[in-house]
């Protein structure tokens, strides 16, 4: 009989300082923060008693490098501090028939202040932050059109916001993001208080992109139409950037003369003015 020893290697107990390493790897430590985060979203899809296959097909999913990355991207910009970059707008896909989300969305993207704010939203507008983060991706990239998904932020706006106004829309978010700016009714009423930087105007009518108070000058830098269509009405984001007007219909940006906006100006629903320096005499 051939009997054949394989000589057994003596195993050499780890270090502390490799069992230290291991334990810090960002890896690991990532990987371990999504298995927890996937296992407190169940809501009962697992259960106490499930076998391990069952819980490996239903976490292996979230390992997709571009959900990770997603995460990743998710928790940078939560950090963020410095103001977002005010390029030239870009198109987005139509959501709705009337453009109501793509013309608010616009308007949020390029009121100062505004689209930043959404780094210290609550989780239920976590998706929002999302749009404006997958809007800035694709303008960075030379995009014509974002990516950015709409059709969500329909569900969510329908859920959070219902039967409610866009105007209505930009007030509650103001509230909870912002509450230290108002919206007023009126352009006079705002002139009222004294050292305002921002103008939030809900009211249609408007008649001057600048205004001159005693002391203070504020320019119009965006705004949304409502526009009668038959029946229905179409919503249009204006936005200025260095100088320039563009028109945000949807996936169709052009960019206007600024004495093309008399009659959008009347059918506004919401506007911003900004705070300006006089120009030197």
């Amino acid at each position: 009989m051939n009997i054949s020893i394989t000589p057994v290697l003596q195993t050499r107990e780890r270090t502390r300082n490799e069992v230290k390493l291991e334990v810090q790897n960002p890896i690991d430590s990532k990987v371990r923060g999504l298995v927890l985060e996937k296992i407190g979203q169940t809501k009962g899809a697992l259960l106490p008693s499930a076998s391990a296959s069952q819980i490996i097909s239903f976490l292996l999913p979230g390992f997709e490098a571009g959900k990770m990355e997603s995460m990743q991207k998710k928790r940078k910009n939560k950090l963020r501090k410095t103001p977002l970059p005010r390029k030239t707008p870009i198109g987005l896909m139509p959501a709705d028939p009337e453009g109501w989300v793509n013309a608010l969305m616009q308007f949020i993207l390029y009121v100062p202040g505004f689209a930043e704010s959404f780094s210290i939203a609550p989780r239920s507008l976590f998706s929002i932050q999302d749009f404006i983060d997958q809007y800035h991706q694709d303008l960075a990239e030379g995009r014509s059109t974002s990516t950015a998904n709409g059709l969500g932020l329909m569900q969510l706006f329908g859920l959070k916001f219902p039967n409610l106004s866009l105007k209505e829309v930009v007030e509650a978010l103001i509230r909870l993001l912002i509450p230290k700016w108002t919206v007023y009714r009126s352009i006079y009423e705002a002139l009222l208080r004294p050292r305002t930087i921002d103008l939030l105007i809900a009211s249609t009518g408007l008649k001057k992109q600048l205004y001159a108070d005693p002391g203070q000058y504020y320019d119009l830098n965006a705004f949304v139409e409502k526009r009668p269509d038959g029946a229905l009405a179409h919503y249009i984001a204006y936005v200025k950037v260095e100088g320039g007007w563009y028109q945000c219909d949807n996936d169709r940006v052009t960019q206007l003369r600024s004495d093309m906006l008399a009659l959008p100006l009347q059918r506004t629903v919401i506007s911003h003015y900004r705070q300006v320096s006089p120009l030197p005499i």
